[in-house]
């Protein structure tokens, strides 16, 4: 599809949302799954179909194993920032049930690398309506600083690192649109 040949890549947080990506032509090397709370079912599915895993705690990969590897592994970390429009979409607090907290993430991709995995990324998903082009450079910075803290302490390069979205629409008069075009010269 169109999305496809633009470059997209897909962010499916079902088996079901896999299937339909894979239906408008999504290949599987373009599909990252970041499920939460994942079922036994959906971890064996993502193994069998080859699709690219997005894991929120460490417990889950140590079930994952149970039915094979992925292609590439992923983990989402939760940097303790919040920002964006509603409290409780603020995916990135320290009360969020989002993500593996910081001190503890290299043990992640650690443990990956003693089951065998050799491909790797890193995902964050910080706030949800963000209008301050300014929380992405905060974001951005973040980020940057655990994953070198990985590298150092896991001996892991990324295939990719996944910033997550957050990008807000004004809801309210007076409210002004994010500027992505400041979004994408600060970080």
């Amino acid at each position: 599809g169109i999305l496809e040949e633009e470059g997209a890549c897909f962010d499916c947080s079902s088996p079901y949302e896999i299937q339909l990506a894979q239906k408008v032509g999504a290949a599987r090397d373009r599909i990252l799954y970041t499920g939460n709370n994942h079922s036994d079912w959906e971890l064996k599915f993502a193994v069998d179909e080859k699709i690219k895993l997005n894991l929120d705690d460490i417990s889950q990969l140590d079930r994952v194993v149970k039915y094979g590897r992925t292609p590439l592994i992923s983990f989402r970390v939760n940097p303790a920032i919040e920002g964006g429009y509603h409290k409780e979409l603020h995916f990135g607090s320290k009360e969020s049930k989002f993500g593996i907290i910081e001190r503890d993430i290299a043990a992640a991709y650690k443990r990956a690398k003693e089951y065998g995995f050799e491909r790797f990324g890193i995902h964050m998903m910080a706030g949800s309506g963000v209008l301050d082009p300014k929380f992405f450079r905060t974001v951005a910075e973040k980020m940057m600083a655990i994953v070198k803290e990985i590298k150092r302490e896991a001996g892991i390069d990324f295939e990719f690192i996944d910033l997550g979205g957050g990008f807000g629409v004004p809801y309210k008069p007076g409210e002004r649109p994010l500027d992505t075009d400041i979004v994408a010269v600060i970080i």
